[in-house]
């Protein structure tokens, strides 16, 4: 009875390591696996590569920090560059942006971006990429397609897509010239997002209030703005600048009082601290030095002597006459 139970307890632990050995494997190869394709993902730092188009070679440049520093001698090989790198490093928050900006983050993300979408996509921004791309000059059109053939040359170099997209499971789409352009629009988004809101808001209390009030609540300048630039502000309204004229002498005249009670109370203090300080001076002095002690005690002798010398006499007469006085009484 007890040998089969040995042989099937060994057969249970010898199943349970191959297991775990399995399970240890297949974590380590799936470990390894994520490594080589993240490394895989990595811009490269250093070698050389053909690129098509380029009149002349480009060079970049990274310093201890992986900043790029690109050299070339025409502006159009320079652009192709910028955008071999930017591939290389952000490709996938370049993605986001043009994404944003034309409404097509529910495409790479899911439905959890389709209210996004519903609020960016009626402003037609691609449309618009579109037609600004058409109607630029000709130098500026061949800057922007050669920096879009430089991006997606930068995606090809790369031996495995970003790792975002592996997460998202999806493949990167490539780069549009127009996209360039989105990307000035997504910034639009980020900056004056709630300037529509704002207008709307200004637009509706106009309608409701009268003219004073508006210009009251919502002034378009004042004496108190400072311009960035040379331009001078707006002309103000002469009953407003009367009344901010009075208002600042007003103003004035007390930030004028306060700095006179300040300086009179600074002088005050300023005579303590030097009658303190001779006081003090003088008493360390007689402290130190015995002949002042001695000159001190002398100076008071001489001071009081005088009066002792006048008061004495007076007592003495006093009770002479008061005496004189008693025996005549005592006679009669």
């Amino acid at each position: 009875m007890n040998r089969p139970s040995l042989s099937l307890r060994k057969r249970c632990f010898a199943w349970l390591a191959m297991l775990f050995c399995a399970l240890v494997a297949v974590l380590v190869i799936a470990g390894i696996a994520a490594w080589i394709t993240l490394r895989a993902s990595l811009p490269q730092l250093d070698g050389t590569r053909e690129a098509p188009g380029l009149s002349a070679p480009v060079t970049i440049e990274r310093d201890a920090l992986g900043v790029p520093t690109l050299y070339g001698r025409a502006r159009d090989d320079v652009a192709y560059g910028t955008g071999f790198v930017h591939a290389q490093d952000r490709f996938f928050q370049m993605d986001l942006l043009r994404r944003v900006a034309a409404g097509e983050m529910a495409a790479l993300i899911g439905p959890a971006a389709v209210e996004l979408d519903r609020r960016d996509r009626p402003h037609r921004f691609r449309e618009r990429a579109r037609q600004q791309f058409d109607a630029l000059p000709p130098d500026d059109r061949r800057l922007i397609e050669r920096y879009t053939a430089g991006v997606n040359d930068g995606l090809a170099s790369l031996a495995s897509r970003p790792f975002e997209y592996w997460v998202l499971r999806t493949q990167p789409v490539a780069w549009r010239p127009e996209d360039t352009l989105l990307v000035v629009y997504a910034m639009y988004f980020d900056l004056q997002s709630f300037e529509v809101q704002r207008i709307l808001s200004r637009a509706a209390l106009h309608e409701r209030v009268s003219a004073d009030l508006f210009s009251f609540l919502l002034p378009v300048t004042s004496h108190w703005d400072a311009p960035f630039d040379t331009a001078s502000p707006a002309p103000v309204a002469p009953r407003h600048a009367a009344r901010d004229a009075s208002r600042l002498a007003r103003c004035e005249n007390a930030r004028r009082r306060r700095r006179l009670r300040l300086r009179r109370v600074r002088g005050q203090f300023d005579d303590r601290q030097q009658r303190l300080g001779r006081r003090r001076r003088a008493q360390r002095a007689w402290r130190r030095d015995p002949r002042e002690r001695h000159a001190s005690r002398a100076v008071a002798a001489e001071h009081l002597v005088p009066r002792v010398a006048r008061v004495a006499p007076r007592r003495t007469r006093a009770s002479a006459a008061s005496r004189a006085s008693a025996c005549r009484a005592r006679r009669s």
